[in-house]
Formats: C-alpha cells, structure tokens, sequence
C-alpha cells in the first residue's frame, strides 16, 4: 500500500509580503511606544504638592525693573485695629477718620499668604516672584506646609497723602500706606467701582478713611472704609 502526502498550498508572494511589512510595522509602532514611555518617566518632574494652578514650568525670561522693585516709599504704614487706627511702630494714634489723598495710579495689588502665630506674610507682585526672594510657588508650598489652612488672598498697598496732621504723629502732606488685610478687600473693591463709575481711576481722588470695628465670637478685629469725596489735585512730584 503506497502513503500520498497531502499537496502544499502554494505561497502567494504578495501576501507573504504584505504580513510581513504588517509584522514589521507593528514591531516599530511597540518599540516607539515602549521608548516614549521610558522618555516620559526619566523627564517626569518630582512630586509635589504645590495646587495644580502653581505646576506649570515658567519659562526662562529677563528681569525687569517692576520685578526687582517692590513696595512704597511711604513715611510710615497705617494699622487698623477695633479701636480705631494706628500709626508707625509705636501705634500709639487711635482716631476714627483720616482724609487723605490717594493717587488711584500708584496702587499695588498684590496676593499675600500668611500663617503661624507670630505670623509670617508671604506677598507677590506678578503671581511669580516672591517679593523679597525665590518663586511665589515655593512660597506658597512653605506657607501651606506650615498651616494647611493657609491661602493666599488679594490685597494691595495703598499709598495715601494725609490732609491734616493728627494726634501730632502724622503731619498734612506725610505719604503713608495701608496694606490691605484679608477681610478687607471688599470694602476698597466696592470704593474702586465707585471710582470707576464716576471716570476717576488713574486719576487722584479725595477720601475720608473710617476705622471699622468686626466681630465674631471669641475675636474682634478692624478694618478701613474708604469713602470717596471726590477728585483731587495730583500728588507733588518727589524731591
């Protein structure tokens, strides 16, 4: 008895060709994948627990002079308190209103963050420098390490021309500046928008401050109300 082999097929050369060139790309496509993996993981950035608005790389830029400078040359800074106002390090002046003329073109908003107790401020002009040193974002990460509760808030410096001398303290014509706290943001908002409705902002303006008293349990605290009284005059040029 005589065994038949069965028949081979026979191989169609274009198809063995096609599956090939489909094995090779597929090859190439895993191995691109499995490089751009590793790339990714050897690039990733530590960890951090910075908030993700604060993440993102700033790209390389030159310095400018609003960078490098900060704050007011101002006589003395004004404080309020439940009692009234205060000025200098003595903070021994406590009245109830100040005039002063404010040059609404010379404001520096800013967004401070604070914590502890004594407290330590953290403020920034640009979101990207801290104003006295390293990145707003490190800032901030100090800050909220230190006090999870901690966030930061706007704010602004508030050079002001006094109108009157008071209490032997301050003299009619001394630059002073108030920095604005946490709470106190809205009451200067609302006194920026009636600047805006009446076409006065860039411009100098008269207003009457008001040491605001603030309660809740256990706390008391002041603010300033700032009421506008009209145009002014420009401020005298600096000697």
């Amino acid at each position: 008895m005589s065994t038949t082999n069965p028949t081979t097929a026979p191989v169609d050369p274009i198809a063995a060709a096609i599956a090939t060139a489909q094995a090779a790309a597929a090859a190439a496509a895993k191995n691109a994948l499995a490089h751009l993996e590793q790339t990714a993981v050897a690039n990733a950035p530590a960890a951090t627990q910075l908030p993700a608005h604060y993440t993102a790389q700033v790209p390389a830029q030159r310095l400018t002079m609003n960078d490098m400078v900060g704050g007011l040359a101002v006589s003395s800074w004004l404080g309020v308190n439940e009692h009234g106002f205060s000025v200098g390090a003595e903070k021994k002046l406590h009245v109830g209103e100040i005039e002063v003329v404010i040059d609404l073109a010379m404001i520096q908003p800013m967004f401070v963050i604070k914590y502890g107790n004594p407290v330590t401020y953290y403020k920034t002009y640009d979101r990207v420098l801290e104003a006295s040193g390293g990145s707003w974002a490190a800032a901030v990460e100090r800050a909220q390490r230190n006090d999870p509760r901690a966030r930061e808030y706007r704010s602004a410096e508030i050079p002001m021309l006094v109108q009157h001398d008071i209490g032997g303290v301050v003299k009619a014509a001394d630059l002073i500046g108030h920095s604005l706290s946490t709470t106190n943001w809205a009451n200067w908002e609302s006194f920026y928008a009636d600047c805006t409705r009446k076409g006065l902002v860039g411009q100098c303006v008269r207003a009457k401050l008001t040491a605001l008293r603030r309660a809740k349990p256990g706390y008391t605290w002041g603010v300033v109300g700032f009421e506008l009284i009209g145009p002014a005059a420009p401020l005298p040029a600096a000697a």
